[in-house]
């Protein structure tokens, strides 16, 4: 394998295990993001479900694309926009101190917009341009690995998300109560 190889193959993969988890969880419980959104664009038209559900699917097909060697490119660029999007709203976020959780990753998501939007969006960006620079260089032997695993990845993000919510806790919250108490169900909604 080539020493480009040794990055993008996992890179690629633990991008699309990302970005299938927050699609999952965006596609399934949309408020906390949409109020998040809200909250720093102040226009609730922008900040809907639908907008939030709209960039779930963006994130299932950029996944997708970079797991499949056909789109891989394409999948490049667009996760380079998307990770410049999530940096400038991290950014935007923390400059206006948006207090809201970002609900990136569902309902459970604790932090607000800010530094872990910017990371995650600059992760992406390196992950894209390192794409597009060595895309020439990788076999198509090499390039049967990210799926497998992404899919090894996602499996054990479920695993533990899932463990959490069925045993009613939730990460961060006291009491090892699931925070759902007072809460509007997300399930359906929308």
């Amino acid at each position: 394998m080539p020493a480009s190889g040794w990055f993008t193959v996992p890179a690629d993969a633990i991008a699309a295990a990302i970005l299938l988890f927050a699609a999952c969880a965006k596609l399934v419980a949309p408020n906390a993001l949409a109020r998040s959104l809200e909250q720093l664009t102040g226009r609730p038209a922008f900040s809907g479900r639908a907008t939030v559900r709209l960039i779930g699917a963006a994130e299932v097909l950029i996944a997708f694309g970079l797991l499949l060697e056909p789109s891989r490119l394409v999948a490049s660029g667009l996760l380079c926009l998307l990770g410049l999007s999530f940096a400038a709203l991290g950014g935007i976020g923390r400059a206006r101190k948006v207090n809201e959780p970002c609900g990136c990753f569902g309902a459970s998501s604790q932090q607000p917009l800010g530094m872990q939007n910017i990371v995650f969006g600059l992760l992406f960006l390196v992950i894209g341009v390192a794409n597009l620079a060595t895309a020439d260089r990788l076999t198509d032997d090499v390039r049967a690995a990210p799926p497998l695993l992404a899919a090894g990845l996602l499996c054990v993000a479920c695993a533990a998300a899932g463990r959490s919510l069925l045993s009613g806790r939730q990460p961060g919250l006291a009491g090892g109560r699931s925070g759902l108490a007072g809460r509007q169900p997300e399930l359906g909604a929308g």
